[in-house]
């Protein structure tokens, strides 16, 4: 019998499928879960990555769109200067004193009937750019005359058209498709930069009389949301600047370029801004992006929620301080929180004749 036992025994023992113990089954099943988990939180933050760069991607798609069509219409600013005679002992140099042609002249300078004109919005020294508020309308703004050809009437399509640009806060009322006049939204409150264009039937630029400017709130739309700061600085090429003491800035030191003097042509010599357009214009554009806009909006209502973190009452007045107020500003958006991106560009301007003019 006990050998009978034996026998069975290793028969059946032979006979066993091999497999794994319960304890090799759970630990198994523990590595894997462990695995999972590492996978899935890789795969989580993989995702959360490319939704958070395609988010920043698409928030600054359309202020990268509207800084390219700035930089395209500045580029195109256009003065058509030209050499007239100067007549002395008049109060119109360019008119003889008696009207007759028996007058001589007793030089030649340049003249345009036409304006480049940059500086703070709120304030341009003593001639106001939108005459909006710091608050309201943070940083520069910049207007010019440039051969844009818009037309509602006609096909014009070198025609001059004023144009410009300054940011602006508000709601959007007066902006929204007619679709949504009916909706009981509320008005949204953003930072935005507008394009002041008129057409060439509405164009007042010859008029040197009034600044033709001062129309911009009836011909200017937003085209973007969610831009906070715009500064302009008309500069010298770098082989100008070496023979202006090799400071760019050296033209519009405190940012304020006005192509036409304010009583004219000068008396004496003419300077070198006069009726002239800048060789290079440096452009800088702060934009935000919706979410940081939208929780702003949740905290600070209709009233311009960055006014303190812009400081435009302080920054962006001397043209030599840029980098350290440009330093400062983004050091105040960190501190905010605020989700921010920072877009540069020097253009030159192709229709600029450079070279300081005499009277003779």
């Amino acid at each position: 019998m006990r050998g009978f036992n034996r026998t069975l025994l290793a028969k059946s023992s032979k006979n066993r499928i091999p497999g794994f113990t319960l304890v090799e089954v759970l630990v198994s099943m523990t590595v894997l879960a462990v695995l999972m988990m590492v996978v899935t939180t890789v795969m989580s933050d993989v995702q959360k990555s490319w939704r958070q760069a395609n988010s920043k991607v698409s928030e600054f798609r359309e202020a990268r769109r509207a800084f390219d069509r700035m930089v395209n219409s500045v580029s195109q600013a256009e003065l058509n200067a030209y050499l007239c005679y100067r007549y002395a002992g008049s109060t119109d140099p360019l008119t003889p004193p008696s009207k007759t042609l028996k007058d001589q002249p007793s030089g030649y300078v340049r003249y345009s009937e036409l304006q480049f004109v940059c500086g703070p919005s709120s304030l341009n020294g003593a001639v106001k750019l939108t005459g909006l508020s710091d608050s309201l309308s943070p940083g520069h703004a910049v207007f010019f005359q440039a051969p844009m050809g818009t037309s509602n009437q006609y096909r014009l399509p070198t025609a001059l058209n004023g144009c410009g640009f300054y940011v602006r806060f508000g709601d959007d009322a007066a902006y929204r498709p007619p679709f949504l006049n009916g909706l009981s939204k509320n008005p949204v409150n953003r930072y935005r930069l507008f394009e002041f264009r008129t057409p060439a039937e509405d164009n007042t630029g010859y008029d040197t009389n009034q600044p033709w400017y001062q129309e911009f709130a009836s011909w200017s739309r937003p085209i973007a949301n969610n831009i906070i700061l715009l500064i302009i600085s008309p500069q010298l090429s770098n082989s100008d600047a070496t023979g202006a003491g090799g400071l760019p800035t050296s033209i519009a030191p405190n940012y304020i370029y006005d192509s036409r003097p304010a009583g004219g042509v000068s008396s004496g010599d003419q300077t070198q801004q006069e009726y002239q357009l800048p060789p290079m214009v440096a452009v800088t554009m702060v934009a935000i992006d919706e979410a940081t806009a939208s929780n702003l909006e949740l905290d600070s209502g209709a009233n311009p929620p960055l006014a303190a973190e812009l400081d435009s009452g302080n920054l962006f007045k001397n043209a030599n301080s840029y980098q350290a107020d440009l330093e400062k500003l983004e050091g105040n958006l960190v501190a905010k929180r605020v989700n921010f991106r920072v877009f540069t560009a020097t253009i030159p301007i192709r229709a600029s004749k450079w070279g300081k003019g005499t009277n003779s």
